[in-house]
């Protein structure tokens, strides 16, 4: 059966692209909040001209720093939320591919490796899948001594995203060895490898509530789905028995529903207790 596109580059770029203009979009507006900010310190005569003059609000002086640092705590804390419900609960690690901009990068190369047939060297280089769990651990371990971000200094989404935007710069170079690595390499070798984001996106969807469901009784044992699925090691219940697939590395992408002959797949909503039961 000849594969049906599921998500072309072009409308994942889009996506993406949407994505940059929102994120320009609340620079704008963290831009406004600043410039009202010094507009009203200028207002209540609390310029550097005017230290020594007593203040005009001394009321709005002293009250001013505590929402400030009160909003900064709830926007973090909201943000956590929404990322944690989103992937935790409802989608699992669908932003891999159908959200991330690195996801054009890695199609790309495996669409070159197909024209390439670069097939039969899939193993020259084998990597194992769990290097993306130490990637965590070295990360957290890296922001916690030197209080900062460690992986979003070199993370190629937020290159890609701040590159849109800003301009690219050397972004371009480790972008493009991403390209090479996945092209020369094996298929999905940063995505389904290295990437810590992904990792981390398994780690808490593992229990999410959409999932991959497959169908024993309409399966034809084309095995068309262990071509095309990034996480392929997730299938061992191909063919064997009715249900979920649980790993927590699918990514939702649906390659295996449009490649099987007979639908022997769906996405369906499982619950945390049938999860369990298995």
């Amino acid at each position: 059966m000849k594969e049906s596109p599921r998500l072309t580059i072009i409308t994942q770029y889009l996506i993406f692209l949407l994505n940059a203009i929102a994120f320009s979009f609340s620079l704008k507006f963290r831009t406004l909040l600043s410039e009202s900010a010094v507009s009203v310190m200028i207002f209540t005569g609390q310029t550097q001209e005017q230290k020594k003059r007593p203040p005009i609000t001394p009321y709005i002086k002293r009250i001013t720093p505590t929402p400030i640092k009160t909003s900064v705590a709830t926007d973090v804390l909201i943000g956590v939320g929404v990322i944690l419900f989103i992937y935790g609960v409802i989608g699992g690690r669908f932003f891999c591919s159908w959200v991330c901009p690195v996801n054009i990068i890695t199609e790309t190369a495996l669409s070159l490796r197909r024209v390439l047939n670069f097939k039969e060297k899939e193993n020259a280089i084998a990597f194992s899948k769990n290097i993306r769990y130490w990637v965590i651990i070295v990360s957290l371990g890296l922001s916690f001594i030197f209080s900062l971000t460690a992986f979003d200094m070199i993370s190629p989404i937020g290159i890609a995203q701040r590159g849109i935007i800003f301009g690219f710069g050397f972004g371009w170079f480790f972008l493009l060895a991403i390209f090479l690595f996945d092209l020369f390499s094996q298929r999905y070798g940063w995505c389904g490898h290295i990437c810590p984001l992904g990792g981390f996106n398994a780690i808490i969807g593992k229990y999410s509530l959409i999932k991959v469901v497959h169908d024993k009784d309409r399966c034809l044992y084309s095995m068309e789905c262990f071509k095309v699925c990034p996480e392929n090691q997730i299938l061992d219940m191909v063919g064997k028995e009715s249900k979920a697939i649980t790993g927590a590395e699918c990514i939702k992408c649906g390659h295996c529903i449009e490649v099987c002959p007979n639908d022997a797949f769906k996405v369906s909503i499982v619950s945390l207790a049938e999860q369990i039961k298995g």
